[in-house]
């Protein structure tokens, strides 16, 4: 997911970047190393930024990250489909990768660090589709009004410190203070 406004931040947030590598492309690389295909919803200018992605414009702008979700769901070629914002600078391959595990049986793999549903760092399965487009059609948009339609399996915090002892996973860059603090930690860490 690489189409919002960046308004707190005041530019870019997938054109951000650290040792030469941009969010959108630190993103890309963690998806590589556990899918088979990687898709960037967004702006089509993100062609010159997504290496070997194909970059689909949301079939449902201005509807926020919900539009994107359908987007992809609808353009990836698999019936699984890992769903990640490019403004979270720490994304864990073993974390998405073990996320895929637990979608037998699932529509949503949905993790819930303190107490709080990541729905744009999540396992989606295609059968969400029409359950996102009706909910889009009724001008509803915010992403978890759709989950009591869906089988959702939920990630706690416990679990997810297996993979992510620190939970920096979730972390991301909204603010001119959020991403001073995420070069620093980038920086030392890589």
């Amino acid at each position: 997911m690489a189409g919002g406004k960046s308004r707190r931040l005041g530019t870019d947030k997938a054109l951000l970047a650290v040792n030469g590598e941009t969010l959108l492309a630190r993103a890309l690389r963690n998806l590589a190393a556990v899918t088979t295909e990687q898709l960037v919803v967004g702006p089509p200018e993100r062609r010159q930024h997504a290496g070997a992605a194909r970059v689909y414009a949301d079939a449902y702008p201005e509807c926020g990250p919900l539009g994107g979700i359908y987007t992809a769901l609808q353009a990836a070629s698999h019936e699984l489909v890992v769903i990640v914002a490019c403004d979270m600078p720490f994304l864990s391959a073993p974390l998405l990768g073990h996320l895929l595990t637990l979608s037998e049986g699932y529509d949503i793999v949905l993790p819930r660090p303190g107490g709080r549903g990541e729905q744009l760092h999540a396992v989606y399965r295609r059968t969400c589709d029409e359950p996102i487009r009706s909910q889009l059609a009724s001008g509803e948009y915010k992403i978890d009004r759709f989950f009591d339609k869906v089988r959702v399996r939920i990630v706690d915090e416990e679990e997810l410190r297996r993979y992510d002892g620190s939970l920096l996973s979730f972390r991301n860059v909204n603010t001119s203070e959020d991403w001073a603090e995420a070069q620093a930690l980038l920086e030392v860490s890589g």
